[in-house]
């Protein structure tokens, strides 16, 4: 099913891994890459909001709607943070 998961601010999808990472490893590239999936729930459905060779994991949802993760994008050995906005879910207020 997947790993790391955090729910929508309401409550309605999961933002999470679908294949588990046990470790990091900078500039993998291979089978073991992770993206970020968002799932939701009532519907059952699995929809990828990253496309990366690398590794980008650790999914966090922020109460303004945005998906937040970790990844080594950049390329110069620093790990980075990206902001996917693709598919975010606006909490109800």
């Amino acid at each position: 099913m997947g790993v790391y998961a955090t729910f929508s601010p309401d409550g309605k999808k999961l933002a999470i891994n679908r294949k588990s990472q046990s470790y990091w490893r900078k500039y993998y590239r291979g089978a073991y890459q992770t993206d970020v999936t968002v799932m939701d729930i009532a519907a059952k459905k699995f929809t990828d909001v990253t496309d990366f060779d690398g590794i980008d994991s650790w999914p966090m949802w922020s109460q303004d709607g945005h998906i937040y993760f970790v990844s080594d994008r950049e390329g110069d050995g620093l790990t980075t943070s990206g902001a996917c906005v693709k598919v975010a879910a606006k909490p109800n207020r």
